[in-house]
């Protein structure tokens, strides 16, 4: 049994892996292969999960109606989610044959997405049902982890020439690629990986005993910091600094010695550094569109968001209760006149929810963050039982990061990076037995 049982964790590491692989590919790679390396890795990124993906689903479902195997309600959530997409999808009258287009059109290029997603909701419940070591999240979370701060070197690297003025904004312009020769990282998507890595050294120093080991992470944590409030991305700030308090004022709320320490060392002395290179920056700064950029953080617009949310809930058609399917926001947003930079994007997670699942799923998307709430406030109740485990900690703050996130961008709404470390974390979380 212990065989089985380990050759089932490795096979479960190499899943998790590949999944973390097929983020931002896209169908149309499949048939790249061998026109050159970048286009052969490119598509083994998502040949590869994609076929995992399909081996654990067949598994998943030959175990569900050969065995008795409980499912939790907060699996089924997300699954009825998902259910709800496909109906739309099917009801919708696009075209529903396999089509590996312009993804600005609506057809089942996007099933892919779903497949993906599926697969990591069947994944996380056979970890159950097999009753894997609880260990073994922790080697998700190093896969995870390990995954985005490659992407962040590889992303930022390239960019280290059009850097020298710390203008993130434009050196993550949409329009270019990246070494992959695939759209490059927006600088919200740069924003949040940055954010997730800070708050996992902020967790890992908590408890260092090694006085000069704390010192270097402090001073590695300072510079995150700065360099987040330079990416000027609003959403990732407000989600990083309330992740931030609630480490503070929740998790470590009996140490007094270390709120102030930590608003002095991880709120106040980055801010401070923050507008004193800012201003020094913008001494130099001739034309007025430069430093509008460089004021961007002050600045109270939303980027568009609210006119699209205005949009979405005056002319979603409501007797769509399945809605148009997955990335339905892309097709009920097409023909949206006053596009800015989140014009194919509802950028919300409920609206996104009801647009492409429709009101059923809506309901189910409530229901989660019912849950949600539930697993932070026993979390909260029972806060001293987990201080002193990192990954519990993590786990809980990641919950929180990204709930709050999804109030301004479609999150863990559909597959992305949102999608697998919330998931990952609920998954964890959900299977404490105190919790």
């Amino acid at each position: 049994m212990l065989r089985y049982i380990n050759f089932f964790s490795l096979l479960f590491l190499l899943h998790w892996l590949l999944i973390w692989c097929s983020i931002n590919t896209s169908p149309s790679e499949i048939f790249s292969f061998g026109k050159s390396l970048i286009h052969s890795l490119n598509s083994l990124r998502i040949i590869l999960p994609l076929l995992f993906s399909i081996l654990i689903s067949i598994y998943f479902i030959y175990i569900l109606f050969t065995k008795k195997i409980k499912i939790k309600k907060i699996h089924l959530y997300f699954c009825a989610i998902l259910i709800c997409q496909l109906i739309g999808l099917y009801l919708n009258n696009e075209r529903i044959f396999l089509y590996f287009g312009n993804e600005k059109y609506f057809d089942m290029a996007n099933i892919n997405l779903i497949i993906l997603s599926f697969s990591v909701i069947f994944f996380f419940i056979l970890c159950e049902y097999l009753r894997l070591n609880h260990n073994i999240y922790k080697y998700f979370f190093a896969i995870s982890l390990l995954f985005l701060f490659i992407v962040f070197i590889l992303s930022v690297w390239p960019k280290l020439a059009y850097l020298r003025d710390l203008n993130f904004y434009d050196a993550f312009n949409p329009d270019r690629i990246n070494i992959l020769q695939q759209s490059a990282i927006r600088i919200t998507g740069l924003s949040r990986i940055l954010a997730v890595i800070n708050l996992f050294i902020i967790l890992y120093s908590l408890n260092l005993k090694n006085i000069y080991q704390k010192k270097i992470l402090e001073l590695l944590i300072i510079i995150n910091a700065l360099l987040l409030l330079f990416m000027q991305s609003r959403g990732t700030l407000i989600c990083y600094f309330a992740s931030l308090a609630f480490i503070i004022f929740i998790i470590e709320h009996d140490r007094k010695n270390f709120k102030t320490k930590s608003i002095l060392l991880f709120v106040i002395i980055p801010i401070f550094l923050y507008f004193f290179i800012n201003n020094s920056l913008q001494k130099n700064i001739k034309k007025e569109e430069d430093l509008k950029t460089y004021s961007r953080i002050l600045t109270i617009d939303t980027s568009g968001r609210t006119s699209i949310w205005s949009h979405t809930l005056k002319n979603y058609e409501y007797k769509k209760i399945f809605g148009y399917g997955p990335n339905g926001d892309r097709f009920f947003l097409k023909d949206f006149d006053k596009k800015k930079n989140f014009g194919d994007n509802t950028s919300n997670i409920f609206l996104y929810t009801l647009v492409s699942g429709g009101l059923v799923s809506l309901i189910f998307l409530i229901l989660i963050f019912f849950n949600f709430f539930l697993i932070i406030k026993k979390f909260i109740e029972n806060k001293n039982l987990y201080r002193y485990s990192l990954v519990n900690n993590l786990s809980i703050v990641y919950l929180v990061f990204f709930s709050i996130r999804s109030i301004f961008e479609n999150s863990f709404g559909l597959y992305s990076v949102d999608f697998l470390i919330t998931y990952l974390s609920l998954s964890y979380l959900s299977n404490l037995k105190r919790i």
